[in-house]
């Protein structure tokens, strides 16, 4: 049985920021890069057979900080662009908000260059069946918020679509 653990990437300066950073190849903040290497740290031990990373700076350095802290090769890493945030079109580098954001998880008319919801989701369906024919049991996604939720929505249809995902933090899903 395969067990599936997830990583949102670590502080990002555009987190800080506090604006939509989706396609945007924002750096990891200096806290963010302490996250990911102490969450390895505290996860030494962990039986993990393959990383797959978002090709996205933020989430590629937090899986080589975290398996750097958890004591794994990070030959284990393999970039996929499954694993790419959700495209915010126009939105992308303007504040984010409660407000500004409702909407955004259904199929409802979005702004102009916006991912749409079942698109999202559909491609966080392609990661599970590629998942699904690997030939390991142990694996470790490290990626974003939105497809992060996506792909928790596949696993647990009544998990609420908008509960947040911590950033750095190692989540069991299977």
């Amino acid at each position: 049985m395969k067990r599936l653990y997830y990583i949102r990437h670590g502080l990002s300066e555009m987190n800080v920021a506090s604006v939509f950073a989706g396609r945007t190849d924002t750096p990891l903040t200096t806290e963010g890069q302490q996250e990911a290497l102490q969450e390895g740290r505290a996860n030494i031990g962990i039986a993990i057979d393959l990383i797959i990373a978002s090709p996205l700076s933020r989430a590629h350095d937090t899986a080589k900080l975290f398996a750097e802290g958890a004591q794994l090769p990070t030959e284990l890493i393999e970039l996929n662009e499954l694993l790419l945030e959700r495209d915010f079109g126009i939105l992308e580098g303007s504040p984010w908000s409660p407000a500004n954001s409702q909407g955004l998880d259904t199929n409802q008319p979005l702004p102009k260059g916006v991912e749409p919801w079942d698109v999202l989701r559909s491609r966080a369906q392609q990661l599970i069946d590629h998942i699904q024919r690997l030939p390991v049991d142990n694996i470790l996604l490290v990626g974003h918020g939105s497809i992060g939720r996506a792909i928790r929505n596949i696993i647990d249809p009544k998990a609420d679509i908008h509960a947040h995902i911590p950033n750095s933090k190692l989540i069991r899903w299977i």
